[in-house]
């Protein structure tokens, strides 16, 4: 396995694929707290609105879940997870890349936290396009899932919506 250090650039690219479906469904308060950020940089919007993750984010469950079929993602939809609104678990490795949890092998297939929205698993698929051209093949997150504040009966975002993830370099 090979490591790689991306530059800024290759960062930010890479980072704008998997944090843009999550700011666009931020709150009018949750925006004005972004907006206090100096460290935020956040691409223009007429790029945002022209990203693939904007239109991963906008899809229907049943767009969403075709087009996995079509990219030929390894994946297993799963029963109603709530505050999710397309759940299901990756089943194998993603263009070569697998794409694991920090837990034991033995823990992957009942943890919650492996357990993420369609629409996340468009946006790895696009990142394990450009992490395989880089020859990596294993990539760790710390977690896709918090448990969610509210989401009784709604639809959850960023990680209680399984709509983000953490990853370790």
């Amino acid at each position: 396995m090979r490591t790689h250090n991306f530059g800024l650039g290759a960062r930010r690219h890479l980072a704008s694929l998997l944090v843009v479906p999550t700011l666009l469904c931020v709150s009018t308060a949750e925006r004005a707290a972004l907006a206090n950020n100096r460290y935020l940089e956040s691409p223009p919007e007429a790029e945002s609105l022209d990203s693939p993750a904007y239109r991963y984010a906008n899809m229907t469950n049943r767009e969403a879940f075709e087009e996995l079929e079509r990219r030929g993602v390894p994946h297993r939809k799963i029963a109603a997870t709530r505050g999710v609104r397309a759940p299901i678990r990756l089943t194998g490795p993603i263009r070569g890349v697998l794409i694991r949890s920090t837990l034991p092998e033995s823990e992957w297939e009942t943890t919650p936290f492996n357990v993420l929205d369609a629409r996340l698993a468009l946006a790895l698929d696009d990142l394990c396009r450009i992490l395989s051209q880089h020859d990596i093949v294993e990539v760790i997150h710390f977690t896709m899932y918090r448990s969610p504040a509210n989401t009784q009966d709604r639809i959850g975002y960023r990680h209680p919506g399984r709509l983000a993830i953490c990853l370790g370099t």
